[in-house]
């Protein structure tokens, strides 16, 4: 069954969403040793998924299958990232 993606836009770090979803796809830009890091729920919740960039890119993720299931929200924690798109549903 198809349903809306939904888009969240980030230059620091911060909420994604709140409740349960599935993370499909990131844009992010970035400088110098950048991570990005998704938590489950808030800042203190599970690690669910941790990247590290080559420096200056700005590049697409893409989750395979149905993607990344945060079942209380999702946090993303921003490290020399410039901006994150992240894109879910």
């Amino acid at each position: 069954m198809a349903s809306d993606v939904q888009a969240t836009h980030l230059t620091a770090s911060g909420s994604v969403f709140a409740g349960r979803a599935r993370v499909k796809a990131i844009h992010y830009k970035c400088g110098t040793s950048p991570t990005l890091v998704l938590k489950n729920v808030d800042t203190n919740g599970v690690t669910k998924l941790t990247l590290t960039f080559a420096n200056d890119t700005d590049d697409n993720i893409y989750i395979p299958d149905e993607g990344m299931l945060f079942t209380g929200g999702c946090f993303a924690v921003l490290t020399n990232v410039t901006s994150a798109t992240v894109f879910y549903n």
